[in-house]
């Protein structure tokens, strides 16, 4: 090889390494903080694919809750009125509750003055009586004391509830704790209860107070005797505050989600009952039952004898099948 030849190799060699040195490492690199992600940068004239974001769910709308500063009302109940309506009222209107009726500048209590609910209560007895019903100038007066026997039986916020709407009882009345009601009106029979609407339960038979009974599809709030109304008392102004920003329950009893169900039990239509229909007509049975059987939703008979076409006469007097 030519002498003069090899420092020129020599020098180029020099530089490509040199140049490949500075390609490789441009200085210290620069620390990427540490909420920051490293983002790609793609070439210029690359296609690159679209990124689509998921859609950023829409933030619930704020609901305003009034509250006592902003009404500047403080509620009155009676101890026994807030029981009865329990968790039936708004939790954001028992916020507004105070204990002490003279900090109140509203009251919730029983009466007609201004009323914004009707409670009701039934009438009851051990369901095997025969009692049918009762007119409530009677029921009062065993209230007050004027009629006899049998007793009449409550649980404690029913009686604060009818002492408020009644005044005080001064006849056979007696308190028996909510859960100990049913079995005490059944241990001293005959006996009488009153209890909520919605205390009733199978065990109970609900007599009628003048005609009227909360179980019938006619029933009439206004002309019920049981029927308690509740009132909300202050002026004007902070009434319609607290009814136009809370709901106050109706009542304890809502048509809409009741059902009625009616059931004959079992039936054997003849012999002397097949006798009276010859006489009287083929729906001489169902006379006096007809409108409790088209009142309910559900009515549930069962023939205990079947129909045939080729039955022979009735006869009354008949002893075997």
């Amino acid at each position: 090889m030519n002498t003069r030849i090899q420092p020129v190799l020599v020098l180029l060699l020099c530089a490509l390494l040199l140049s490949s040195c500075a390609s490789v490492y441009a200085g210290p690199a620069t620390p990427t903080p540490a909420n920051m992600a490293p983002v790609h940068v793609p070439k210029p004239g690359t296609t690159q694919p679209v990124l689509t974001l998921p859609a950023t769910p829409a933030l619930p709308t704020a609901t305003f809750l009034p509250n006592a500063e902003t009404l500047q009302v403080s509620i009155w109940v009676p101890p026994y009125l807030s029981e009865t309506m329990g968790e039936a009222l708004e939790e954001p209107l028992r916020g507004l509750f105070v204990s002490d009726e003279a900090q109140a500048n509203i009251r919730l209590e029983v009466g007609a003055e201004n009323t914004v609910s009707q409670w009701v209560y039934a009438l009851a007895t051990p369901f095997p009586s025969f009692l049918q019903g009762m007119s409530g100038d009677e029921l009062l007066s065993r209230w007050q004391g004027a009629a006899a026997a049998p007793p009449l039986l409550m649980d404690p916020n029913t009686h604060a509830m009818l002492t408020a709407y009644w005044g005080t009882a001064g006849g056979d009345v007696r308190v028996v704790p909510r859960e100990q009601l049913v079995d005490a009106t059944w241990a001293q029979r005959p006996s009488l209860a009153i209890v909520p609407f919605d205390d009733l339960e199978p065990r109970w038979k609900v007599l009628p107070v003048d005609g009227l009974s909360p179980i019938h599809r006619d029933f009439d709030f206004a002309s019920y005797r049981l029927t308690i109304p509740i009132s909300l008392v202050s002026d004007p102004d902070r009434v319609a505050l607290i009814q136009g920003n809370f709901l106050i329950p109706s009542s304890n009893l809502d048509p809409q989600k009741m059902t009625v169900v009616a059931v004959t039990g079992v039936t054997a239509l003849v012999r002397a009952t097949a006798s009276a229909m010859e006489q009287r007509g083929l729906l001489y049975p169902a006379k006096d039952i007809r409108g409790w059987l088209l009142e309910a939703d559900i009515t549930h008979i069962s023939n205990e004898v079947p129909f045939a076409a080729d039955c022979p006469p009735p006869n009354p007097t008949q002893e075997s099948m």
